[in-house]
């Protein structure tokens, strides 16, 4: 789950930002999906050194002064034949803005992700993620309409703090494709000592048809 995460955000955050290899001009970006990229590379950063701390205890969640914190990232949707081998060959993807509520008092997590922007190439998103190919060579189409809203309750999973619930919402394509969840299970843990960063992954498999995935992260 957490390689397939990082595979996934990492080829947004590149794609989304000059890279090291990149700058001005080599992108058809505009200063929204500059942004976005940005917040795309801090947020992957911050939950990868999240991440070398652990999964957050159950018990920091529970001791958490009651009230909201606000998660803000970058969410990641991908098609393909199923949630580990879309890493391998995404045949579609778009990056946008992720932000939740965690209301620790009522031990629930509820938000959205949306603002958009299509990938023109996501073939390569692995070589892009594994650094066997140039972030120059992730082209981003355009923004797109549409988001999707997340729906968690908080639970203990023994030796971690998690959550569960749904992720129900729609993309449309710049081709006017529609790249939709109608309403599938999302499963999200917190991580690091302080409860820094939170992820969450749903996806909905449609018979005969490929599978719709959503991954984000966002640190509060």
């Amino acid at each position: 789950m957490y390689k397939a995460l990082i595979s996934v955000v990492s080829m947004a955050s590149l794609a989304a930002c000059g890279g090291s290899g990149g700058g001005d001009g080599e992108f058809n970006t505009g200063p929204d999906f500059d942004a976005l990229g940005n917040a795309a590379i801090e947020a992957l950063d911050g939950f990868d050194a999240a991440y070398t701390e652990g999964w957050s205890p159950y018990s920091a969640v529970v001791a958490e002064p009651e009230g909201d914190s606000i998660y803000e990232g970058v969410a990641v949707v991908v098609t393909g034949p199923a949630p580990e081998g879309l890493v391998e060959l995404p045949e579609y993807a778009a990056v946008g803005s992720f932000e939740v509520t965690a209301n620790f008092g009522e031990a629930t997590v509820i938000g959205a992700a949306d603002g958009f922007f299509e990938i023109e190439n996501p073939g390569i998103a692995l070589d892009v993620a594994d650094g066997d190919a140039d972030p120059t060579d992730l082209v981003n189409a355009g923004s797109i309409e549409g988001s999707f809203a997340f729906d968690l309750d908080i639970v203990n999973k023994i030796d971690f703090a998690a959550a569960t619930g749904s992720v129900v919402g729609s993309l449309t394509a710049i081709d006017d494709t529609l790249v939709a969840i109608d309403d599938a299970d999302a499963q999200g843990s917190f991580v690091g000592d302080d409860l820094d960063a939170f992820q969450v992954i749903g996806s909905e498999a449609i018979e005969g048809e490929d599978a719709v995935n959503i991954f984000a992260v966002g640190l509060r």
